[in-house]
C-alpha cells in the first residue's frame, strides 16, 4: 500500500486531485507509491539494476536512496491508462510534474533538472 501520510501535504493534495481529475476524464488511475524510506528505495533500486542487467526493455527507473523525490515525500507513482500528453497536462493542472515516458508512473513536485539542482545545492550529489 502506498504511504501517502508521509507525503508533503501539498503533494498529497495534488496527488489526490491528479487521480480525481484523471478519473473524471474517464481514465483509470491509482496511486501505487508515495513516500519511500531509504530502505524501500534501495530495494527498488536493486530490482531496477537487476532488470537492466537482464536487458529487459520495460525497467522502471529507481534512483539511489537519498536521490529520489519519494524519499522526501515529494512524489507519487500513479498507474493510469491516460496517454502521455494527457498525463502531462493533468499533472501540470494540479501543480505536479510528469516525468514522461522515461518514468511513466512518476509525478513529482519538481522537474528532473530542478530536483537535480536542489540536490546539488544541498550537497547531496
Amino acid at each position: 500500500m502506498a504511504d501517502l501520510l508521509n507525503l508533503h501535504p501539498k503533494v498529497r493534495a495534488a496527488a489526490a486531485q491528479l487521480v480525481k481529475t484523471m478519473r473524471e476524464a474517464g481514465y483509470m488511475a491509482m496511486i501505487t507509491s508515495g513516500y519511500r524510506s531509504p530502505r524501500a528505495q534501495a530495494v527498488l533500486r536493486r530490482k531496477y539494476e537487476t532488470c537492466l542487467a537482464r536487458g529487459r526493455p520495460e525497467c522502471l527507473p529507481a534512483a539511489r536512496p537519498g536521490l529520489s523525490e519519494h524519499n522526501y515525500g515529494l512524489a507519487v507513482d500513479v498507474v493510469t491508462d491516460a496517454p502521455p500528453e494527457h498525463r502531462q497536462y493533468i499533472a501540470e493542472s494540479v501543480g505536479l510534474t510528469y516525468a514522461g515516458t522515461a518514468d511513466p508512473v512518476h509525478y513529482g513536485a519538481f522537474s528532473f533538472s530542478e530536483w537535480l539542482s536542489l540536490l546539488k545545492q544541498a550537497g547531496i550529489v
